[in-house]
């Protein structure tokens, strides 16, 4: 074994001992979050200059089959490395993109909103006008995750002149930070809602002076990062189903094992044909971004099939507690549906691209 699976093995080990807590008593694991920065998981490119997503999205997948949230929060230090990989702005990449990378800096992404303002869903909550040297930016965010007082989160702005993308910075004063922590499930994720009274942007910290073009510039990388959390959630279900079938009452049983290897064989397809996405994340046609979102949508679907599936395997009664890691993927699978892009969004772009 080499040193590298080593320590994601002996890290996972560690996550695995405070998953329950994490989950139960929403605490967010800040500490684990940072340690996987030191196994590369947020390194998109590698020393050779060669796009790395296939080894960080294994390791989100393994985080997750673990804890999903972690290996969302995983997902939104990640995002912001990618936003900071494709800006023009070179002060934003030589002062934040190395230490994001290494876990130095923590940081989310408040970019959920613009897929959905661009998308028709709901309006740019963010308003921003021109002054001297920057923006002075006004408006809520209220879901942004990874984040506490220090962190850094990207967000689309509208304008008078149309959309840009900031690097937000919440040590700034005219910036609070609302915790969220009644959610079902995912409540250890730093996700916070965001206020904005008089926030002033300056121009270096701009990301993108061209918010729709970037957003999607950067949307099939963004989507792609997320495939992690399906299949890790996908994953840990099967493992827990794989348990439960060495029971007495559930071996030689045709019926549980027929559906075993059914959902094994729909995991192992679910990603081909996207290797070339993995060193090239962009794209540069209709159909190579509906091939992405299919993607992303199935792992959706999957994941709540699966889920259910490992909930009802387990007795009953043993999964039918609150900290029954059954019960516990069942409801991160949930998280997966309606994170954004959603099945219901995923659903509609589907629909709509022609």
């Amino acid at each position: 074994m080499s040193q590298n699976n080593l320590n994601i093995d002996n890290l996972l080990a560690k996550l695995e001992k405070q998953a329950s807590d994490i989950d139960i008593k929403g605490i967010y694991p800040e500490e684990i979050v940072r340690e996987f920065a030191k196994i590369d998981a947020y390194k998109l490119v590698d020393d050779n200059g060669v796009f790395n997503f296939e080894y960080v999205i294994n390791l989100h997948s393994r985080t997750a089959a673990v804890c999903l949230n972690t290996a969302f929060c995983m997902w939104c230090q990640s995002a912001c490395v990618w936003y900071l990989l494709n800006t023009e702005n070179t002060y934003l990449k030589e002062t934040f993109l190395k230490d994001i990378v290494e876990g130095k800096i923590l940081a989310g992404t408040g970019l959920s909103n613009s897929l959905k303002a661009f998308a028709n869903f709901e309006e740019v909550k963010l308003k921003a006008i021109k002054t001297d040297g920057g923006y002075v930016v006004n408006g809520s965010l209220p879901f942004v995750s990874n984040v506490q007082k220090g962190h850094y989160f990207g967000a689309l702005i509208q304008t008078d002149d149309g959309y840009i993308v900031g690097l937000i910075d919440t040590n700034n004063e005219a910036i609070s930070i609302q915790d969220i922590d009644n959610f079902f499930a995912l409540n250890g994720s730093a996700t916070v809602k965001t206020t904005f009274k008089d926030y002033f942007l300056e121009e270096k910290f701009l990301i993108s002076d061209n918010g729709q073009q970037f957003i999607e510039k950067i949307r099939p990388g963004f989507i792609l990062l997320q495939l992690g959390m399906a299949l890790g959630n996908i994953d840990g279900c099967i493992e827990v189903i794989k348990k439960e079938l060495k029971r007495k009452e559930y071996l030689n049983n045709p019926i549980f094992e027929d559906k075993l290897s059914l959902f094994e064989n729909k995991r192992k397809k679910l990603c081909f044909g996207l290797d070339e996405y993995f060193t090239t994340p962009y794209i540069n046609q209709v159909e190579e971004l509906k091939k992405i979102l299919k993607v992303r949508l199935d792992g959706a679907l999957l994941s709540q099939e699966v889920s259910n599936e490992a909930l009802l395997c387990s007795g009953g009664s043993r999964g039918y507690f609150e900290k029954s890691n059954a019960f516990r993927k069942l409801r991160e699978s949930y998280f997966i549906a309606v994170v954004t892009p959603s099945i219901k969004h995923l659903q509609i772009l589907l629909s709509s691209l022609k």
